[in-house]
């Protein structure tokens, strides 16, 4: 069989096949279409937990949670335990681009390119949120606004200009207000200052951001619906000044001033993201700043064009870098990814599926034609990519795992203290030092070591799994946990792992969500709707991470998907049961004849093969 000298990954966080096939369906994708034609397309099972970071360590290293150790958020190669692909392809001669993959950084490769962690939105190198300004209440689609990445900035109401020097003309008299720019990291905020004039008579029209008051240090200077170019900072860290960019948007301005509502992109460092440092400064003065995966931000607030436009940024950025990198650098290896889908599906998901509370007919074509964005930009990215390989190249699209619809959360918190195994405070908080039973992960329930005897162990594991089986939907007569069992029982769901960070591991049926806070007031009753209220995620719709890999709901599944194309490749095949995302590397590293992962435990796929 003809072996493949080069290979170029391109991951597309929450890619469903159930979202191509109907948008091929209707003429849009001819990229991904393209490469489904040419090569073999199948679905594919993610690891428990269905997380990002647990899934795309997957595919690196062909390995299962249990021996990758990546269970939670974790982003950080240091705390991977297995061998990725491109550390065994340098093993074997081979140079490797990583642009952005999850779990890339820091880099365990020393001859090739790598491009930071992979975090979506909140990587190291993200020096402040993005944010939304403004003098009127913004508020969610649906839900709440909640978290420091989605809380907006109310602004007060512009007053007279004072103190400024070097005013510019103005038909009304000027007026100021000012936005801060708050550091992730401890550290001074940064107060920049707005100055609202009016060009005419018609009202004030014109927006000037400056660092002082005088026009003279004038940063940008907007009208409405303008963007800035990009604007260099310093932000005044605790650790140290640091240098950024970002731009801003001017959504609102009424001829008053009374509404005022300006859009700030994240805050990105200049330096530090991209090993070697050489590259990091070569693609900055080639390209311009970077941006990173644009935030949910403006997704919660409806603010779509917003989204596009910072999504448009960054995939273009990264396009350009990339064919950069691959012209002017020997590569073998190419890996890259995008979190795109996964933010579309989180926030807009209710819009499209007829099983969720907020969905209504005569508005689905609204939130269908936000997907078709989304997927398109996707396209566009896979074929300007596609374009950079040739005959000797295998080009492979995967994604981490999908969504489904969460319309209901179950209170396992209150299951638990029903039942004696937690005790909770007058604030509903969990009073470890009283609790049998711990919450360590939304799917793994530990036992509290600092109370329990060892004689009751099995006992307590064993009456935690009977707590949850014993919770019904009473509307629906559903039994929302679909799978309860023991850690030594694990491996044969691919847990196998004495480090499992829980005695008891759990997941959901597709349509429900795990909710570990404590309601008073709810006494037996432990279902209920999405609460907006707690976590970054506001009122999430589009779910991953609690249930199966298998899990097929209504517009929604869990299953990733995976296409290949290239020497050695089947055409046009697909396959009629899923793989699963732990025989990617060993697939690959076997048409590129390079060394498997050391800790590989997938397959090789010999059925995708050409004879």
């Amino acid at each position: 069989m003809k072996k493949a000298k080069k290979l170029i990954l391109i991951g597309i966080d929450s890619l469903m096949l159930k979202r191509i096939d109907k948008f091929r369906a209707e003429g849009l994708l001819p990229a991904i279409g393209k490469l489904m034609d040419e090569g073999i397309t199948s679905l594919a099972y993610p690891e428990l937990p269905t997380y990002t970071p647990t899934n795309w360590t997957t595919i690196a290293t062909g390995a299962t949670p249990a021996t990758h150790g990546i269970w939670g958020w974790v982003f950080d190669s240091r705390q991977c335990k297995a061998e990725q692909i491109w550390t065994a392809a340098e093993r074997g001669g081979k140079k490797s681009i990583i642009l952005r993959y999850p779990g890339g950084w820091p880099p365990t490769i020393k001859d090739g390119v790598v491009m930071e962690t992979g975090v979506p939105n909140t990587s190291p190198w993200v020096m402040s949120y993005c944010k939304a300004y403004s003098t009127r209440p913004l508020r969610r689609v649906y839900g709440g606004m909640h978290g420091q990445r989605l809380t907006p900035v109310k602004l007060e109401r512009p007053r007279p200009a004072s103190g400024w020097k070097s005013l510019p003309e103005s038909n009304r008299p000027p007026l100021e207000s000012s936005m801060l720019i708050e550091p992730i990291k401890p550290g001074k905020p940064l107060e920049l200052y707005v100055l609202i004039l009016a060009s005419s008579s018609s009202g004030y029209d014109t927006v000037l951001i400056t660092n002082e008051r005088s026009a003279k240090s004038q940063l940008a200077q907007l009208r409405l619906g303008e963007w800035s170019n990009f604007i260099k900072v310093r932000l005044a860290l605790d650790e140290g000044e640091e240098e950024g960019f970002f731009r801003v948007k001017l959504l609102e301005l009424s001829p008053d001033a009374d509404i005022l509502t300006l859009y700030r992109s994240q805050v990105h460092s200049s330096r530090g993201f991209i090993y070697p440092e050489e590259v990091n400064k070569e693609l900055i003065d080639l390209l311009g700043p970077y941006l990173d995966n644009p935030s949910r931000l403006p997704l919660a607030l409806g603010w779509h064009d917003q989204y596009f436009d910072d999504l448009d940024y960054h995939v273009n950025w990264l396009c350009d870098a990339a064919e950069h990198l691959m012209s002017r650098y020997h590569w073998d290896l190419f890996f890259i990814q995008c979190h795109c889908p996964d933010y579309i599906e989180h926030e807009c998901m209710g819009g499209i599926d007829p099983t969720s509370g907020r969905y209504k007919e005569s508005e689905a074509k609204r939130w269908w034609d936000i997907y078709r964005r989304a997927y398109s930009k996707m396209d566009y990215m896979v074929g300007r990519l596609c374009a950079q390989a040739d005959e000797d190249t295998l080009v492979a699209l995967v994604s981490d795992h999908g969504h489904v619809m969460q319309n209901k959360q179950v209170l396992v918190l209150n299951a638990l203290v029903n039942e004696g195994l937690v005790v909770v405070d007058e604030s509903g908080n969990l009073v470890k030092s009283k609790s049998k039973v711990i919450p360590v992960h939304p799917i793994f329930l530990a036992l509290n070591d600092e109370i329990v005897k060892p004689s009751d162990r099995r006992f307590l594991i064993n009456k935690t799994i009977d707590v949850l089986y014993s919770i019904k939907d009473e509307l629906s007569g559903v039994r929302p946990i679909s799978l309860a069992l023991k850690r030594e029982e694990a491996g044969i769901i691919g847990l196998n792992s004495d480090e499992i960070p829980g005695e008891v591991i759990f997941e959901v049926e597709g349509g429900y969500g795990v909710n570990f806070h404590f309601y008073p007031d709810k006494g037996s009753e432990l279902i209920v709707e999405p609460d907006p209220q707690f976590g970054v995620w506001g009122g999430a719709e589009g779910t991953h991470g609690e249930q199966l890999p298998s899990v097929d709901f209504s517009l929604g599944t869990i299953q990733a998907v995976f296409v290949l194309r290239g020497p050695g490749v089947k055409k046009g095949f697909r396959a009629k049961k899923p793989i699963f995302l732990r025989d990617v590397a060993p697939t690959l590293s076997h048409l590129l004849d390079i060394p498997m992962p050391k800790d590989a435990e997938g397959r090789i796929l010999h059925e995708f093969f050409e004879n």
